[in-house]
């Protein structure tokens, strides 16, 4: 799923036998059409995000009862 998302994930060894991971922080909200509607970055404020977050569930909502 990482390629084509913009998004980054790479695991590498640590010195104890276990791992760790650098991966992207940003939440990204694909819609019912599989395509990226909003990438919300790491910190976005609260109130900021659930704004958005609201807003992109009611667009997609409309856009999937558009076309069925």
């Amino acid at each position: 799923m990482v390629d084509g998302w913009m998004i980054h994930a790479s695991k590498s060894a640590s010195t104890n036998g276990d791992y760790h991971m650098s991966h992207t922080t940003s939440l990204l909200l694909i819609g019912s059409d599989a395509r990226l509607k909003y990438l919300l970055p790491y910190g976005t404020e609260d109130s900021v995000a659930v704004d958005r977050i609201r807003d992109f569930l009611r667009r997609d909502r409309r856009a999937s009862e558009a076309n069925s």
